[in-house]
């Protein structure tokens, strides 16, 4: 029982690292697409 709880965070918690990595990824594709565009005006 304990090592499935143990289990069941640990996957919680890669589940949460990917969706912060993903958040993150799509915010620095975004950012950076503004700072291109107002560097070429």
């Amino acid at each position: 029982m304990r090592l499935n709880s143990l289990r069941s965070v640990t996957q919680n918690w890669y589940s949460l690292l990917i969706i912060v990595m993903f958040a993150l990824s799509i915010n620095t594709i975004l950012n950076s697409e503004r700072l291109y565009k107002r560097d070429q005006q």
